[in-house]
């Protein structure tokens, strides 16, 4: 730093790269690339696009140098590692050595561990960020999706009913009801005329109108009863916040990126089904009342292998993975949320379901 001029974040994190040692092959060199990593996600709280051009500089001093392919796995490692410190900790530290940005943090003080360190065995694979935001900035918005289905309602008036009979056809036992406390499972016919005001349903047939919990317990809406998986729901829910609102989700960065560009929620999640749809035929996208979009994939004829191939590519590009359980409740497609609001349905194929 020269006297008391202040010194823009570009130049701080230019000094900070400049000042960290290079990475070497046996030498604790993937610790030393994830540490640069997680400084430049957490510790100077930039988006993963911004992190990789900085981590493609340091890279120039590393033995080898890291693919480019491993370096956009370590951005996004260190932006899905749990940190010891708050995002944006290196931007406000000045004057402290333990902080300066000519004086790296050990990998310790930065991140507890590494996504890729954690058990080989997890099922479902970390957020591909800059994955999700070549899709998203490459791709239409919500307005494209819409034009692009096969059957469009331009009224205002509800076609819940019209839609649960392509997706379901014949009389079978559906799961729904207006929340997660307050649901049954009857033949469609009972329900007709009812779907236009109610919540979630099962995207799924159920086999029985009841069955045992994992408890034991005798319930309406459970696992064991439900059919063979028909289709694949998919929600992508980006938010700036945790559930609890304390703090920023791991969505924040791009959400704001998005922002910035005037890039709507909904126009990525519109971006990310399109996408979607070239590996499982698309049968429709609802909105979910807030702020998601839920697609429904066709998945009937598909291998276990193969369903589970497709989900885990769409939780890598943000895809909420509870949807995987195939007796989740999801929204009912042109329904109605508890606090009334309409779960409008703006993409439906008729052609791609299992009833044509």
């Amino acid at each position: 730093m020269t006297g008391s001029q202040p010194i823009s974040l570009g130049e701080r994190v230019e000094r900070y790269i400049a000042a960290c040692p290079r990475a070497i092959s046996g030498q604790g060199g993937h610790n030393q690339t994830f540490a640069v990593a997680c400084a430049l996600v957490n510790g100077f709280a930039l988006n993963c696009e911004q992190a990789l051009a900085f981590l493609q500089r340091y890279n120039q001093k590393c033995k080898p140098e890291w693919s480019q392919a491993e370096l956009e796995h370590k951005i996004e490692s260190a932006a899905c590692a749990k940190h010891n410190r708050p995002r944006g900790d290196l931007i406000n530290h000045r004057g402290d050595p333990q902080y300066d940005c000519c004086e790296p943090v050990p990998i310790n003080r930065l991140a507890t561990t590494a996504p890729d360190q954690r058990k080989a065995s997890s099922k479902w694979p970390g957020a591909r960020f800059l994955k999700i935001q070549k899709i998203v900035k490459a791709g239409a918005g919500l307005a494209d999706l819409i034009e692009r289905s096969p059957r469009r309602f331009d009224d205002t008036e509800p076609h819940a009913e019209e839609i649960v009979d392509v997706l379901f056809p014949g009389n079978p036992l559906l799961c729904a009801g207006r929340s997660r406390s307050a649901f049954a499972t009857r033949r469609r016919e009972v329900w007709r005329g009812r779907l236009a005001e109610l919540s979630l349903i099962v995207p799924n047939p159920m086999l029985a109108l009841k069955g045992l919990t994992k408890e034991g317990k005798e319930s309406e809406h459970t696992l064991r009863a439900t059919a063979h998986q028909v289709y694949q729901v998919i929600e992508f829910d980006f938010t700036v916040k945790t559930r609890r609102g304390q703090s920023d989700s791991v969505w924040a960065p791009l959400v704001r990126n998005w922002q910035a560009g005037e890039i709507e929620i909904v126009d990525a999640c519109a971006a990310l089904h399109m996408h979607l749809a070239s590996r499982a035929p698309l049968v429709l996208v609802t909105h979910s009342g807030g702020k998601s979009l839920h697609g429904w994939y066709r998945v009937f004829e598909l291998l276990l292998a193969e369903r589970l191939e497709f989900m885990r590519y769409a939780v890598s590009l943000g895809a909420d993975r509870a949807t995987w359980v195939r007796n989740q409740f999801v929204r009912v497609p042109d329904g109605r949320r508890e606090n009334g609001a309409r779960q409008v349905c703006y993409y439906f194929n008729p052609q791609e379901s299992i009833g044509l």
